[in-house]
């Protein structure tokens, strides 16, 4: 009895917890096998005895597995779920999400083929930090990959014409809908004066921009078909 009261872990996930037998089994296998009874989202990070850890992380001797979802939403939002659930993901996991933004970045491929490219990044990303995926979760997690990996494409993008004394690309306002596309998502958005400012600090050579007007319109044309407030 004393033995197997040493195995017991417990493990909480918001206002449910319990003591389980988890020794030797993964992240992966005691989230999957929780997840209905303890509402527990994908997007939950494991922590064991409060250190962050990856689903393949296989339980020893611990005392408390945590299920802590780092971001969630803040309010009424007019966002779709999938776009903020992108943003939440970039604003916690910067570091390793920007990491294969340069990594696919550096390949040079076109718009298209660098968005998917970023997907295949991002699923294998989200796999082995929450876990494998369920028949449940694919609608929603779809859309939000597909969403988090264009707005890291578009992060490297802007992350070359955000360099002083770059003038962007001649041919083309893609990059500059790309810039106002960054910086008009999340909770951290901007208004499209400051998204002027900001494109004219990184860009002084750049004759293209001078108006709010231009930066708005060409958002527009690149982003959606209706009109922009």
């Amino acid at each position: 009895m004393k033995n197997g009261k040493a195995k017991l872990v417990r493990v909480v996930h918001g206002v449910n917890e319990d003591q389980l037998l988890l020794v030797g089994k993964s992240i992966a296998a005691i989230k999957r096998s929780l997840r209905e009874v303890f509402n527990i989202p994908y997007f939950a990070e494991a922590f064991v005895d409060g250190v962050p850890v990856d689903a393949d992380h296989v339980i020893r001797q611990c005392h408390v597995v945590e299920f802590v979802k780092r971001f969630g939403f803040k309010g009424a939002t007019n966002e779709p779920a999938e776009e903020t659930e992108a943003n939440g993901l970039l604003a916690v996991y910067d570091e390793p999400l920007r990491r294969m933004s340069d990594q696919v970045k550096a390949k040079g491929l076109a718009a298209d083929e660098a968005v998917e490219a970023m997907r295949i990044l991002v699923l294998q990303w989200c796999q082995h930090t929450f876990g494998s995926v369920a028949a449940w979760d694919l609608p929603e997690l779809q859309g939000t990959i597909t969403h988090l990996s264009k707005l890291l494409r578009v992060a490297g993008e802007v992350q070359r014409c955000d360099s002083t004394g770059v003038p962007g690309r001649k041919n083309s306002t893609s990059d500059i809908a790309d810039f106002a596309y960054l910086h008009r998502s999340g909770d951290k958005a901007l208004t499209w004066k400051e998204i002027l400012t900001k494109w004219k600090k990184g860009n002084p050579t750049d004759s293209r921009v001078t108006k709010v007007e231009q930066i708005r319109d060409a958002y527009r044309r690149h982003y959606t078909d209706k009109a922009v407030r």
